[in-house]
């Protein structure tokens, strides 16, 4: 699978972000608020970002991914909180081995892009000036497809679906002992690179992957937007137990987990599906993932599998082995179960949320 980790920030408040649930590594006091959503919300549907700004300190956010890729490919919406920076660079997004910077794309003081090592030396060619301005919202999309290597790297950046640098070949991109990145980060963390005063980071959707696998493997190459679904309605499975709510759906809808205050449970091999209501999706999607908060809560072996029931057909992703505490399982479901092929508009509007306890 390409899936290396997705967030829409829309499932969980910044109490709960700011304790490092979704990502291992917060500085500074990053804030959730519908007031940094990119776009209008879609009926009920969650709609919020996060603002990486202030200005008195550096904020990010640093994520784990599952592997070590060598070729990684980024999307993220962007704003340029704050202000531009007045000398050198203010990095939007890196990639890291395990600590280590080993590229960064950044902002320069004349609004361009521009790939950074971890000293502030630029990568490959800047964009155009005045690309960037200073914003109160997330108000562009960009990607980047970058190759690790010591001396064949790779760069190319989308600019809200142009192109605005182009593939750049021939480039030292690794700055660790390893030809590849196992974490991504969002904004500025100090040591990565020398940066001028100025702003940091809006964003409400940040997504990463690579390029293995047979499906979602390569760039999007357009602009995209993220949208969050909560259950709204019972499922065609109802196996699990509902906690603390009279139905199993009504456990699991909160816009920010709660933990053992609702919840549904499983002691045997079960399944619950939960109906995600419709949202009129007219453009095929390019990833569809989905997430559960959950742990164990005895000393037995428990494993779990999630993804999507369509129509009478489950897929389901890998089984993932609980602790004790609260983590999130997700995946990315690469294909409707019920034609094997990627999933069409309509099709992923109608899928079901699924959970199964393995063991």
């Amino acid at each position: 699978m390409a899936y290396q980790f997705t967030d829409s920030f829309d499932h969980y408040n910044t109490a709960f972000l700011q304790a490092g649930s979704m990502w291992e590594t917060i500085l500074g006091v990053p804030t959730i608020s519908t007031a940094y959503a990119r776009f209008p919300a879609i009926g009920s549907y969650p709609n919020q970002g996060v603002s990486l700004w202030a200005s008195s300190y550096p904020q990010g956010m640093r994520k784990n991914l599952k592997s070590n890729q060598a070729s990684l490919i980024a999307f993220l919406s962007y704003g340029a909180a704050g202000a531009l920076p007045s000398t050198g660079y203010i990095g939007i997004v890196s990639l890291l081995d395990a600590g280590t910077c080993q590229i960064t794309l950044a902002v320069t003081p004349t609004g361009a892009l521009q790939f950074v090592n971890y000293a502030g030396t630029p990568i490959g060619p800047a964009s155009a000036n005045a690309l960037i301005a200073p914003s109160t919202v997330p108000n562009h999309g960009i990607e980047i497809a970058v190759t690790i290597d010591g001396a064949a790297g790779s760069v190319k950046c989308w600019l809200d679906g142009a192109v605005v640098i182009a593939l750049t070949t021939g480039l030292n991109t690794q700055h660790s002992a390893n030809a590849y990145a196992n974490q991504i980060q969002v904004g500025v963390q100090s040591g990565n690179f020398g940066m001028g005063g100025g702003g940091g980071v809006l964003t409400d959707y940040v997504r990463v992957w690579d390029t293995t696998g047979s499906y979602q493997n390569a760039p999007v190459g357009h602009d995209v937007r993220c949208l969050t679904k909560l259950p709204q309605g019972a499922g065609a499975l109802t196996q699990w137990t509902a906690n603390g709510a009279a139905s199993d759906w009504d456990c699991v809808n909160d816009a920010s987990p709660d933990g053992d205050t609702t919840y549904v449970s499983s002691s045997a091999l079960n399944s619950d599906s939960y109906a995600m209501g419709s949202s009129g999706l007219s453009g095929v999607p390019s990833q569809v993932v989905v997430k559960s908060y959950v742990r164990k809560d005895d000393g037995a072996t428990r494993t779990l599998q999630i993804g999507v029931r369509s129509g009478s057909s489950n897929g389901l992703g890998s089984a993932a082995t609980l602790g004790s505490s609260y983590q999130w399982v997700d995946g990315c479901i690469s294909v409707d179960p019920a034609t094997s092929s990627p999933p069409t508009a309509a099709a992923a509007d109608a899928f079901q949320h699924l959970k199964y306890e393995a063991s």
